[in-house]
């Protein structure tokens, strides 16, 4: 004797069925819908320490202002841009001349690629507010490919063109 089961005590995703049994068909599916989410906030918070911080990630990955890099003492900006496929990233811009070859980051075990840039003998940023910025990765195939970091807080489209440029955006404390 095949027996229902019991909808409305479930904790495996398929509660709802017990409110719309249309969905009934459909149990299966989002039982496993729900094991894939359990499993996927289980490895969020395992590896990135909660949902919360996860949702920061802004703080931690494009490029921002960090004080006193790994106990350095040096001020400056650390770019972090995860590229688990790509086998060597470079950033580049108007800071640089677009030399896609000058500014390497380096790539950890996760995937996640950074690159220190000190502040200048004069104090003033590497990479100056409203400076034009890109990435260039080398894939696992070999190929070069251009992008506009994934973390970038401002892009700009160019004027008559459906091209955009990604912007380091940095602005004075005291701008309005």
């Amino acid at each position: 004797m095949d027996t229902k089961p019991n909808y409305a005590e479930a904790t495996d995703g398929t509660k709802m069925v017990s409110e719309d049994s249309w969905l009934e068909p459909y149990a299966p599916a989002l039982k496993d819908r729900y094991g894939r989410y359990q499993w996927l906030k289980g490895e969020i918070e395992k590896h990135e320490g909660g949902l919360l911080k996860f949702s920061e990630g802004y703080k931690r990955f494009g490029l921002n202002r960090v004080e006193n890099y790994n106990g350095t003492g040096k001020n400056g900006i650390l770019y972090r841009e995860w590229a688990a496929g790509a086998q060597r990233l470079f950033l580049f811009g108007e800071f640089n001349g677009w030399n896609r070859e000058s500014h390497e980051a380096t790539k950890d075990d996760f995937g996640v690629f950074s690159l220190f840039l000190p502040d200048n003998e004069n104090g003033q940023p590497a990479i100056h507010h409203k400076t034009k910025v890109k990435i260039s990765l080398i894939l696992g195939n070999g190929q070069r490919v251009d992008r506009i970091p994934a973390w970038i807080k401002v892009v700009w489209q160019q004027q008559n063109s459906p091209l955009y440029d990604g912007v380091y955006w940095n602005p004075p404390q005291n701008f309005q």
